[in-house]
């Protein structure tokens, strides 16, 4: 038996079931590579603007177009700055007047 606090081993499957939404959303623009011009080993990124949180990652395809394949090219980063921040710095910024 692993001791309690042993990193757990996430099966490759899983990992393909459920990827992180820059790796969902870099996937789904890979299948769009006709309408976004992407062709085989040029590098592209993503920017998730969402709500709470800003996320960039930067992705290149591999591979030939019948058969693309993505990697991810530098860590993944985020902060939180999305809009609910720019709504709250508003709402203040109307009260003050």
């Amino acid at each position: 038996m692993s001791p309690p606090d042993a990193p757990i081993a996430v099966p490759c499957l899983i990992r393909r079931l459920f990827p992180s939404e820059p790796e969902a959303a870099a996937i789904h623009a890979s299948t769009l590579s006709s309408l976004h011009n992407l062709r085989p080993s040029q590098s592209f990124i993503i920017c998730d603007a969402g709500g709470g949180t800003v996320d960039t990652a930067a992705y290149k395809l591999i591979g030939q177009l019948s058969a693309l394949e993505i990697a991810e090219t530098c860590a993944r980063t985020g902060a939180n700055c999305g809009s609910l921040f720019l709504d709250l710095r508003f709402e203040a910024l109307v009260k003050s007047l």
